[in-house]
């Protein structure tokens, strides 16, 4: 079906556009690998060495590319978003299969390299996503559209894990490597089927106007400025909560720490909930609106899970995971629909590379203060700093309407809605 065919804004009515559905099915197969394997690269790590730093150290393996992001976002910005997904999909199939020749403890090297290419991997793949999303679809879908994806996301979050670990102590992690690099190989052939707008490769230009246009963009946008802020914030937050959720587990609710698990999947539900109900909050309310409800909600969730007890826990659990979804989906939709088509890599990529430090700094100061500051001091801490956030954000929002008619009389580099299948 044609896109022009379709109700705008409707999230039935996009799931009936091919070329949609395709990016999906490629999102699923990569996703359920991604997530089958990561959990896994932390525990093999782990098996080898005896040490849980080891393991624990494979995951700063994969934020370190973050520092790239900038360079990252310049080749989504350069090349055609389509053929960057699909040779970013092929290059990581390939990436993993150095992995089958991991079998001890001289070769656990190569996890942490493997670990810091699927960084590299997921930088460009969301950035370069976000950017074909802003080309191929309408303004009025790119919310519903975010919200499918993020829906999808946190449904994935629950049984990648599982299979991973179930594959891992059956077939070992070689077994795992290959199953990802399968669906890397699926998901480049789907991506190779579909034909939607997109942009010419560019000319190159100056190093610094390429590495600077992003943040500089952000900078003299003030929305932009403004979801920066709340972003950092939240990321912050999530930063904490890494090491919070092992104390809340067992000092709170005396717990053996696999009960993270549980907590994760409640989280997720919630997570899906929020997802499926956000289009229609984000006609109403708009983007910037959305997002500061979804951090206000989520900090909210925090004071919840202060009570050591089992039900006020999973409930905090799922209004956060609600929450956090909401924000998500307004903070990608903001950026895609405040940015010009040639931009987006670098602007999706500058967010994620200025928030990586509070993020990694959080998490740091976490581990250090975690044995003398009790838990639910910093989940109070967490509340406030979110529901500032968010308030901060949601003040500075306009109608979605007037914003749109805004970029559509000043960039002049603005994609027309395609009218092919």
């Amino acid at each position: 079906m044609a896109l022009g065919e379709l109700t705008e804004g409707s999230t039935r009515s996009l799931l009936r556009y091919r070329p949609f559905r395709v990016l999906v099915a490629g999102q699923t197969l990569t996703l359920l690998g991604d997530l089958a394997l990561i959990l896994v690269l932390g525990i093999w790590a782990r098996q080898l060495t005896g040490s849980v730093s080891a393991g624990g150290a494979v995951f700063f393996a994969m934020i370190a590319p973050t520092l790239l992001a900038p360079l990252l976002g310049c080749i989504v910005d350069r090349f055609p978003r389509k053929r960057v997904l699909i040779v970013n999909d092929l290059v990581t199939a390939a990436g993993l299969l150095p992995l089958l020749a991991v079998d001890g403890r001289g070769t656990v090297w190569v996890i942490y390299v493997v670990a810091s290419m699927y960084g590299v991997s997921q930088q460009i793949f969301f950035a370069a996503r976000s950017a074909l999303l802003q080309t191929m679809l309408r303004d009025g879908d790119l919310g519903p559209a975010n919200a499918v994806l993020e829906s999808l996301r946190m449904g994935l979050r629950t049984a990648g894990p599982v299979l991973g670990t179930v594959l891992f102590a059956k077939l070992g992690g070689g077994a795992v490597a290959l199953l990802d690099a399968a669906t890397f190989l699926a998901s480049a052939a789907l991506l190779s089927s579909i034909h939607v707008p997109d942009i010419a490769r560019r000319r190159q230009t100056s190093v610094v106007d390429e590495l600077g246009g992003g943040i500089r963009h952000i900078l003299r946008t003030p929305i932009l400025r403004r979801l920066l802020l709340a972003l950092c914030a939240a990321v912050a937050v999530l930063g904490l909560l890494q090491v919070v959720g092992l104390a809340l587990v067992d000092h709170g609710l005396h717990r053996p720490a696999t009960f993270l698990g549980v907590i994760f999947a409640v989280e997720g539900a919630g997570a899906i909930a929020g997802g499926l109900a956000a289009p229609a909050l984000l006609r109403r309310a708009g983007e910037a609106r959305l997002a500061g409800a979804g951090l206000v909600v989520s900090g909210l969730s925090l004071g919840v899970m202060t009570e050591p007890s089992l039900a006020p826990v999973l409930l905090g659990a799922c209004t956060g995971g609600a929450g956090f979804s909401a924000f998500l989906i307004g903070y990608t939709t903001l950026l895609q629909r405040s940015t010009a088509t040639e931009l987006q890599g670098r602007v999706f990529t500058a967010a994620e590379a200025t928030a990586g430090v509070p993020y990694t700094a959080m998490l740091g100061l976490a581990v250090l203060v975690i044995g003398l500051v009790d838990y639910r001091v910093m989940l109070t801490a967490g509340m406030l700093v979110l529901a500032a956030a968010g308030a901060y954000l949601a003040r500075g929002g306009r109608p979605a309407r007037h914003r749109i008619l805004v970029l559509s009389s000043s960039s002049g580099s603005r994609t027309s809605p395609p009218s092919g299948t």
